[in-house]
């Protein structure tokens, strides 16, 4: 536990000096560093590394996905098809390397870090980025920090004791309602300080949906460090294990309020 404070209180600076920045542009460095990382770290964990050819193509993906949101150039299908096509020629080439199972991991990691993460950049562009980014963070760390304490002091009923033995129903409850109170919090702030205009009950909602994202973006890293037998990503971070272990929440937080924002905003 005292790893983990020392290392939250040596990040958190980085951390805000990269929501205060005022050019989108470093975000798209950002994003497309900690993809790289996070890839990598998917690739030693499930032991794709041993294939050069199927990592390099998830770096490019990475490359892809991060530049798209500055040159505006399609994000999905013609990407899946083209990006799979080539995956399955060098399976072909391959084939005594490279199977089925490593085509589909390669497919499932690009789609699941680089793409999810590259929605920051997207959030970071709109009208209001500047504000809208500390969303993120917001239902990201505040659900996780309000789920813990609230599991402490009444949890008692277990939400996934075969994934994270220590989670409780209560606390999730307890992290989901806090995340969606502080998102009106922050809507008060920047309302008061910033003149923005701000739908508290928006904010609200935005937050109990961004807290439930949150938290399965944390079971589903979780799942699959169990299927592969391993505790942590890695120890980029001492006490708190690999750069995925401290995005896996953000990796499904970005799109839901990319989505929630263009389509219902706040």
């Amino acid at each position: 536990m005292k790893t983990r404070i020392i290392s939250a209180f040596t990040y958190a600076p980085l951390l805000i000096l990269a929501l205060l920045q005022p050019f989108t542009w470093v975000w798209g460095i950002i994003v497309l560093a900690v993809s790289i990382m996070g890839l990598y770290e998917f690739y030693k964990a499930t032991d794709l590394l041993k294939s050069k050819p199927l990592c390099i193509m998830g770096y490019i993906s990475a490359v892809y996905f991060t530049l798209g949101h500055f040159f505006v150039y399609p994000l999905g299908l013609p990407f899946v098809l083209w990006f799979a096509g080539i995956l399955f020629i060098l399976m072909l080439i391959f084939n005594q390397k490279i199977t089925a199972n490593m085509i589909g991991l390669t497919l499932l990691s690009s789609a699941y870090i680089p793409y999810l993460l590259s929605y920051i950049i997207g959030i970071r562009q709109m009208n209001g980025g500047e504000f809208y980014i500390w969303l993120i963070v917001i239902c990201a760390f505040l659900t996780d920090t309000c789920a813990y304490f609230t599991g402490v002091a009444i949890g008692k009923h277990k939400l996934c004791p075969n994934l994270s033995p220590k989670k409780t129903i209560e606390g999730a409850i307890g992290g989901t309602v806090g995340c969606g109170l502080f998102c009106m919090l922050f809507g008060l702030i920047v309302n008061k300080f910033f003149n923005q205009d701000v739908n508290f009950l928006s904010l609200f909602i935005l937050g109990l949906i961004g807290s439930v994202s949150a938290q399965l973006g944390d079971l589903t890293a979780s799942a699959i460090k169990r299927q592969y037998g391993i505790k942590d990503y890695g120890n980029l971070i001492p006490g708190h294990g690999g750069i995925l272990d401290r995005i896996d929440s953000i990796i499904f937080v970005a799109p839901v309020v990319y989505t929630y924002i263009t389509y219902f905003g706040i």
